[in-house]
């Protein structure tokens, strides 16, 4: 069935509007500060056969194509064709399509009349799985160091509550199951209102003009690449970025890309990059995949272009086994953020030469991760956040400042709020981070300098980052960014930590988080 190109306008829109109902109502019902204030999660409606078709605009770009592999794991497990009504899809398993544990995945089958008319899922950043540190563990060897596996399953919605299967297991191993288990009810109501909306556009417009629509949207995205990649002249183009490594040393690792264009087809071959880390700064194939197909949206599609599963169709991506970017089980990959934003500084340089004018200077391109965890009163508390930097200068302007970058999306976390549930630290400044930008013609953004004073004995930080062995590079004659820091201030003295940390620390104790700024452009 073809569809009229109004009609299809009007159902991506509703679908459009669907999915950003999701997301809104999984935010503002959420327990923890990494949800409801940072916005860690993602929410998506995909067709039948479970490619996405729609997702939540405002959360987190990482995520917005984390689902394309976890419903390939279900459908080769049997559990697309098994789901029925009342059933939930589950997983954060990292060798399995997911993210990092942290990331819990839930999926719904949207039925009426009988028909599937799609699917629905919620996936939000849980504060403790039980891993072996409290919110972050930067110390991790294993996956087994991270947190409770949840493999590809088939649950029903009671499985979840407290009294359920999965509920029980969740509160039996994780710190505060409270609220884990809240953030898992807010995943549900995410999906549910997913299920109920799109029942609601299937009886407005019918099944048939529905499963239609969203073919032609995923046809017109991919035809909309296509041209664009097009119009860029074939080739292979190389490039490479460094992150710092976490060992004692923190040795740099390579991150190496080759794009091939030949005609409306894109390549991307990783081969040449690192071998997988020791520690959990790996990321898990999905990542890597997720982190090439938002580079090449952010770079060829219109920003009126849908952006879904239909851009992937032209794309191949190529992962060596074994390397930092597509590790064998069962390395860590808790810190995975830090090679990924390399894939797409290393994309955004690769294309620079063929696409004049489009890219930007590489990034802080990282995610300072803080936890800061204590038992005071005998409960346990955890607070976690993940601070920004500045973007990287482009053709014309300089870079934005103090937010997180690319891939990432997190908004900030109130000081307010943060002190009135965290009652052992103080937030005693929270600033942009002067002269931390790349000079250029257009400057680089600035870091943020945000500094914690303890106020209680029996506290844990905890943290990663990266950018600390040396600032983002400009482009085209631009001066690097300043490079990131954690600092610790006792005593009257103060010390250089390392960008991968787990340290206690006790009352009248001062932690600094210096993060980087992005490259200038232009000399």
């Amino acid at each position: 069935m073809s569809v009229d190109p109004v009609l299809l306008s009007v159902v991506n829109q509703s679908l459009a509007a669907i999915a950003e109902e999701m997301s809104r109502n999984l935010i503002r019902s959420a327990y923890s500060t990494i949800v409801r204030e940072s916005r860690d999660a993602a929410t998506a409606l995909m067709t039948p056969a479970g490619a996405v078709v729609a997702q939540g605009a405002k959360t987190i770009p990482i995520l917005l194509n984390a689902f394309p592999p976890v419903m390939r794991e279900f459908r080769a497990r049997g559990l697309l064709g098994a789901a029925r009504p009342g059933d939930v899809l589950v997983t954060n398993d990292a060798y399995a399509g997911g993210q990092h544990l942290d990331d819990i995945v839930l999926v719904v089958p949207v039925c009426h009349d009988g028909t599937l008319l799609g699917w629905a899922a919620s996936l939000a950043h849980h504060l403790d799985l039980g891993a072996g540190s409290p919110g972050i563990n930067p110390r991790a060897r294993e996956v087994f160091d991270e947190g409770l596996r949840i493999p590809p399953m088939r649950l029903g919605l009671d499985d979840f509550g407290p009294g359920g299967r999965l509920g029980a297991l969740l509160a039996s191993n994780v710190r505060m199951p409270q609220q884990t288990l809240g953030d898992i009810r807010a995943q549900i109501a995410a999906v549910r209102t997913g299920e109920r909306r799109l029942k609601e556009l299937a009886e407005r417009h019918g099944t048939a003009v529905l499963h239609a629509a969203m073919g032609g949207l995923l046809d017109y995205a991919e035809t909309m690449i296509r041209a664009a990649i097009r119009a860029a002249p074939d080739g292979t183009y190389t490039a490479e970025e460094w992150m710092d490594g976490d060992g004692p040393d923190g040795s740099p690792l390579r991150v190496l890309v080759t794009v091939e264009v030949s005609g409306d087809a894109l390549r991307v071959d990783l081969a040449g990059t690192a071998d997988q880390s020791d520690g959990p700064v790996n990321a898990p194939v999905a990542s890597t995949e997720s982190a090439v197909y938002t580079a090449l949206k952010y770079l060829l599609l219109p920003e009126d272009v849908p952006a879904n599963e239909g851009a992937n169709r032209p794309v191949s991506v190529i992962v060596p086994e074994g390397s930092l970017l597509n590790p064998l089980f069962p390395a860590a990959v808790g810190a995975r953020m830090s090679a990924v934003f390399k894939v797409v500084d290393a994309m955004f340089l690769a294309l620079a030469p063929i696409l004049p004018g489009r890219v930007i200077a590489p990034s802080f391109s990282a995610v300072a991760a803080i936890a800061l965890s204590s038992r005071n009163g005998g409960r346990r508390l955890i607070y976690r956040e993940a601070l920004g930097g500045g973007y990287g200068a482009g053709a014309g302007y300089p870079g934005a400042s103090g937010v997180a970058v690319t891939l990432t999306n997190t908004a900030n976390t109130p000081v307010e709020f943060t002190e009135s549930v965290h009652p052992y630290f103080l937030v005693e400044e929270y600033a942009l981070r002067r002269g931390s930008g790349g000079a250029g013609r257009f400057e680089g953004g600035m870091g943020v300098e945000k500094r914690y004073r303890i106020i209680d004995d029996d506290v844990l930080f905890a943290a990663y980052s990266d950018r600390h062995h040396a600032g983002a590079t400009g482009l085209d004659g631009g001066a690097s960014g300043a490079r990131a820091q954690f600092l610790l201030e006792r005593d009257g003295s103060i010390c250089e930590l390392p960008s991968k940390i787990i340290e206690p620390v006790r009352r009248g104790d001062r932690i600094w988080v210096l993060t980087g700024g992005g490259g200038g452009y232009g000399s």
